[in-house]
């Protein structure tokens, strides 16, 4: 269990220091190898509500991280995002 909390963590960690530093862009190929590399059975079970993956705990950080820094780019600015209730429902 303390190892998955540590994948995880490692893992939304790296995805905020890219973002950060590099850019969102540069976060999504961080992104594809951690959903690829962490197995699916390391996982946290929480008890009658739902699975914590690496790769929901991931998707989520991406998610957060473009709600705080997607704000600035270029592209909001001129139009809004297509398929935006597609990636929210996706999400949930």
């Amino acid at each position: 269990m303390t190892l998955v909390v540590v994948i995880q963590l490692a893992v939304v960690l790296t995805l905020t220091w890219i973002a950060m530093s590099k850019g969102l862009e540069r976060a999504l190929p961080f992104y594809t190898f951690a959903t690829a590399l962490v197995p699916g059975a390391c996982s946290i079970a929480i008890s009658g509500l739902f699975v914590l993956t690496t790769q929901r705990v991931a998707l989520l950080t991406l998610l957060l991280l473009f709600c705080v820094l997607g704000k600035g780019n270029r592209f909001s600015q001129q139009r809004s995002l297509p398929l935006k209730w597609l990636i929210v429902a996706n999400a949930m």
